[in-house]
């Protein structure tokens, strides 16, 4: 029998639809979808920018902000902290004067002062703290023979701690975290005298206003 071409052909074409509809079908949507995607209308042009002036600055505005941030967050420490900050960048080359500097600064300093405070209040011994407190108690500067008398006490009470820390050694803390001052005179005295014209520093009080303000407890050993 002569098989008739294109007859095969059309029913071949008929089943073939049939078994493969569904693939047929989902393959014509993705066409769909991508021809829609191709004529699809592209981005805009971004419109021509506006002839407008640039903002300028308003000094009025930034001195109130200024104002406004710093208001109730100034004292001497703040400021000597922040001419500490000051001496460093100008060592460098570099200014700190605009408003938002100015404010940063202060914080900076701020924080700075109250890390310094914290690290002075779990080092110190509490003989040096009542030390401390008495001094911020004088109106005039002492000799170091004044302050003697706490040390003796706490090496009666604490020995084995200051079996390597003599009387120079206990004052010297005092003097190198900044809770201290010496006279001019003192200072030019020869090394092995003993300092005079002691006072509490403006850190000095600092630090006892910051344990108040902290409610922190004071030192047991030492």
């Amino acid at each position: 029998m002569t098989l008739n071409w294109p007859a095969v052909g059309l029913i071949l074409g008929v089943v073939a639809i049939l078994v493969f509809r569904r693939a047929l079908t989902s393959l014509l949507e993705r066409t769909e979808k991508v021809k829609d995607w191709l004529v699809a209308p592209k981005q805009p042009a971004l419109p021509e920018p506006a002839n407008k002036p640039l903002p300028t600055r308003d000094t009025a505005e930034e001195q109130r902000a200024l104002e406004e941030l710093t208001t109730g967050f100034d004292n001497q420490s703040l400021r000597l902290q922040e001419d500490w900050i000051r001496a460093d960048l100008t060592k460098h080359g570099l200014t700190a004067d605009g408003a938002t500097e100015k404010v940063l600064l202060r914080h900076l300093a701020g924080t700075q002062l109250v890390l310094h405070l914290e690290r002075i209040y779990y080092s110190i011994y509490s003989s040096q703290l009542q030390a401390l407190r008495w001094l911020n108690s004088q109106g005039t500067g002492v000799s170091a023979d004044s302050l003697v008398g706490f040390y003796d006490r706490a090496v009666s009470a604490w020995p084995a701690i200051y079996q390597d820390r003599d009387f120079r050694s206990w004052l010297a803390f005092l003097a190198s975290q900044g809770l201290i001052t010496e006279s001019e005179e003192s200072k030019n005295a020869p090394q092995d005298a003993d300092p005079f014209g002691l006072k509490i520093s403006v850190l000095g009080r600092e630090f006892l206003a910051f344990l108040v303000n902290a409610g922190r407890a004071d030192p047991f050993i030492g």
